[in-house]
């Protein structure tokens, strides 16, 4: 992760912090998720952002963007700041350097969890509570959804793995099986 991506995530959550306390914090991270998502998920918005012949229409673009995906105050200020001086390249970057300022601010821990198939409400809730008992601190999860493991879950908080993936125990199986 780039230095420039880490000051502007800084400055971004201090801001945020300073103008709305932990909730505009909270917004914000939201925000630069849903941004992010947008932008992987859009050729014509990379397009829009990267090429300096549409530069014009830009802003007009990125303003309706911002509303559709109902970004407010220090969020959209930020993707339009980073619009506008060219840094578009650094926006995952800083989402991803905002995400855990964010959760340090809010005294929570982030799990990173993979699964071979979507969570359902109730299976997400049951698993922050357990992990949230385990850490002794709230826990915000962010899925992502792999089929490769197979089954079953990976699990990642701070410095610690927690591997319980078919993929992983069959590896395990075969080399017992090999030795």
């Amino acid at each position: 992760m780039s230095a420039i991506a880490r000051r502007y995530a800084r400055a971004a959550v201090e801001v945020a912090e300073q103008k709305g306390g932990l909730a505009a914090v909270e917004a914000l991270t939201q925000g630069l998720t849903a941004f992010r998502a947008a932008f992987k998920q859009s050729p014509e918005l990379r397009e829009i952002l990267r090429n300096p012949a549409l530069r014009e229409q830009r802003q007009g673009a990125l303003e309706a963007v911002i509303k559709k995906l109902g970004l407010t105050g220090e969020t959209a200020k930020l993707v339009t700041l980073l619009a506008d001086r060219e840094r578009h390249a650094v926006l995952d970057e800083v989402g991803a350097a905002a995400a855990p300022l964010a959760d340090e601010r809010m005294g929570r821990a982030r799990a990173y969890v993979t699964t071979a198939i979507a969570l359902g409400d109730v299976q997400a809730q049951r698993l922050a509570r357990a992990l949230e008992k385990r850490f002794g601190q709230p826990v915000a999860l962010s899925v992502k959804i792999d089929p490769n493991i197979l089954g079953g879950l990976v699990v990642q908080v701070r410095d610690v793995t927690m591997d319980s993936s078919v993929k992983n125990q069959l590896e395990s199986l075969r080399e017992r099986l090999l030795a």
